[in-house]
């Protein structure tokens, strides 16, 4: 019967218009519906079985809606049990509300390509396994806690914001990271030198770069004088190389 199917994936099709949230089925768990060409608000959903969902590479805009807005689900409707929520390459264009950050349940957040604003709430509560940010315009401060409070995350992606201070010490530990194209300070951890993306003088670099007298590539980076790990504010305007 409908009402018994849990499992939903419509993606990658040309569909169309605007998702009717009344004709889901009550015990979906998995909704898969990117890559259409679904447009309007970011559909809203009033049941708490969604584990999944998947609604990138399409025209929603808008804040995102209520399955996020844990503190009412939980305390006055069913538990929601949302685990991951990829709305990448649509129109967000908001901040990423406290709520959301602290989500009792969420693991997987990704939302690349959305137009993000604002800060980076601090602490990032469960998202352990993918927290993925990259190419919106994210300011200030790396969360220089891991979320959940295990230390470990497995992907990492901050990379082509606004973001200045030291690169948080946690993200080593991560599988997979990205953080060039953004104003860190310096000293910029070794650890972070071996990523895959840290390419001297190329796009994917984890800094700045420009080229001495002799046309070799230089990182640089935003300088700073103490290399004090507790020092996460802005960082002075004096460009120095990146040699930390």
């Amino acid at each position: 019967a409908l009402g018994n199917i849990t499992y939903i994936d419509l993606s990658d099709n040309l569909l169309s218009g605007s998702v009717v949230e009344t004709l889901l089925p009550a015990s979906v768990e998995y909704l898969l519906i990117g890559g259409n060409q679904f447009s309007g608000a970011f559909p809203k959903f009033t049941y708490g079985t969604l584990t999944h969902l998947n609604l990138s590479h399409q025209d929603f805009s808008g804040s995102l809606p209520q399955y996020l807005d844990w503190p009412r689900s939980i305390y006055t409707y069913a538990p929601y049990a949302l685990v991951s929520l990829d709305v990448s390459h649509t129109q967000v264009n908001s901040t990423i509300s406290d709520r959301l950050a602290r989500h009792p349940t969420l693991q997987e957040f990704r939302c690349r390509y959305c137009g993000l604003s604002g800060t980076i709430p601090m602490p990032l509560g469960m998202l352990t396994t993918d927290f993925e940010v990259s190419s919106n315009m994210l300011s200030g401060v790396a969360p220089f806690k891991a979320p959940g409070g295990t230390g470990v995350v497995t992907n990492v992606g901050l990379a082509h914001n606004e973001l200045v201070g030291l690169i948080p010490d946690w993200i080593r530990h991560a599988r997979n990271f990205s953080l060039e194209g953004n104003n860190w300070c310096c000293p910029v951890p070794h650890w972070a030198k071996r990523s895959p993306y840290y390419e001297v003088g190329k796009a994917k670099s984890l800094a700045r770069s420009r080229e001495d007298h002799h046309n070799n590539p230089v990182i640089t980076c935003m300088s700073i004088t103490s290399t004090d790990p507790a020092h996460y504010g802005e960082c002075p305007t004096v460009i120095g190389p990146c040699d930390g």
